[in-house]
């Protein structure tokens, strides 16, 4: 299970401000061994995502670089020169009606231009009478929406179980053309949600790219 860190933007980094990319990167180089899934902001907070506990020598690393961290972004790359892209294979599951996310993908700096922005993920319900919901936010403004219930199974099934979703499951995939009037780095995140308290929401072999 992902295990998420947090740190105060203002107070915890040197310069009160964090380029999620380079801090990606510089755990990346580190001794850090624990798999980072991704890094991202909001507002105020800094979350640091990696997919287990870090060890005790791992967190103090961590608060190192954290502490050296400049905040000074990557040079800008041309549109020609990238292709980004993330991917978060497992099966994350949800009862909860809030927006879970299930993977986030975070950019270097880019130059001003157009690019395109795809998704692919597999999802299912624990019951096919009620409604799956996913969508991608860019830079958090909403660029992709699903909202569907499954079909196939016999009504009220409840079948589908964190063992056979991904026989059952159904794929999506997807793409927005996005133009950026400035350069920057950019995060796109993949979100989903249960509609219904009592039933589950699956999702599962999650790729997201910029390109």
């Amino acid at each position: 299970m992902s295990v998420t860190y947090s740190k105060t933007i203002s107070t915890d980094f040197p310069n009160g401000v964090v380029s999620p990319y380079r801090l990606q990167e510089e755990i990346k180089s580190s001794s850090i061994s624990t798999t980072l899934e991704y890094v991202s902001t909001e507002g105020v907070v800094c979350y640091i995502w990696f997919v287990e506990a870090l060890s005790a020598e791992e967190i103090t690393t961590l608060n190192s670089l954290v502490s050296n961290h400049s905040g000074e972004p990557w040079p800008s790359k041309v549109a020609s020169q990238i292709r980004f892209s993330s991917k978060s294979l497992g099966i994350s599951s949800t009862t909860s009606k809030d927006w879970q996310t299930k993977m986030v993908l975070q950019t270097d700096p880019l130059v001003a231009g157009e690019y395109r922005v795809g998704w692919s993920f597999v999802w299912g319900m624990s019951r096919n009478t009620k409604v799956f919901e996913a969508r991608i936010l860019l830079d958090g403004n909403l660029i992709g929406y699903l909202i569907q219930k499954p079909f196939g199974a016999s009504s009220g099934s409840d079948s589908w179980g964190s063992d056979t979703v991904l026989d059952l499951a159904l794929p999506v995939m997807g793409f927005a053309y996005e133009t950026f009037d400035e350069s920057g780095e950019h995060t796109v995140s993949l979100q989903y949600r249960s509609t219904h308290k009592n039933t589950e929401a699956f999702i599962a072999m999650a790729r997201l790219e910029v390109w």
